[in-house]
């Protein structure tokens, strides 16, 4: 019965961490949410090759969240970071580019840490205009383009290969080219996700 007893209590336990945990990744989500709505309405840096967006008094786990949301809305290399004393710090991602760290440790102005872009970003109050304006500069030349490569022999099987239902259904609902040609554009969409 000690066993037992034993064994519930842990079972309790591990269930009230659970709950917890998840109560704080639904807590971490919306405030992510919170800021991206805030961040998303300033689009003051549309012309510029790297962004900066500045948070608040938060959580540093926050900004790389932040920034990968970011990232797929503007494509482009951006520095999410906050007021961290005497130097700014957060997070920098980075699409377009082959290594946006070692742009930035090459400025001499900032240091990021991490991988080549994704990393924890670093920088002297002092420097940030500085580097703000060496970024700019560096990338100067670049166009971001958004690309998608997709494997075109699977996403053919894949289409040829469709449960008859899904393409019977299609047929009951719209006896047309363009209806078989929605559900296939649907099974490539879901394939590119």
């Amino acid at each position: 019965t000690k066993k037992r007893e034993a064994l519930l209590e842990a079972k309790e336990e591990t269930l009230r961490m659970k709950n917890e945990s998840e109560r704080e990744i639904k807590e971490s989500r919306a405030e992510v949410q919170r800021y991206e709505r805030r961040i998303l309405a300033k689009e003051e840096q549309l012309d510029k090759k790297a962004m900066f967006f500045f948070l608040g008094d938060v959580d540093g786990d926050i900004s790389g969240l932040l920034g990968n949301r970011l990232l797929a809305q503007y494509q482009r290399p951006l520095f999410v970071i906050r007021d961290c004393g005497n130097q700014y710090c957060g997070s920098m991602r980075s699409v377009g580019l082959e290594n946006t760290l070692e742009l930035v440790n090459s400025t001499g102005l900032a240091n990021c840490q991490g991988h080549e872009s994704a990393a924890g970003f670093f920088c002297d109050k002092d420097n940030f205009e500085a580097f703000k304006e060496a970024i700019e500069e560096a990338l100067k030349d670049v166009e971001f383009t958004t690309t998608v490569e997709a494997d075109i022999e699977k996403l053919n099987n894949l289409i040829v290969n469709m449960q008859p239902a899904t393409v019977s259904a299609a047929n009951e609902n719209a006896d047309t080219a363009a209806a078989r040609d929605a559900v296939r554009a649907d099974a490539v969409r879901e394939a590119l996700a």
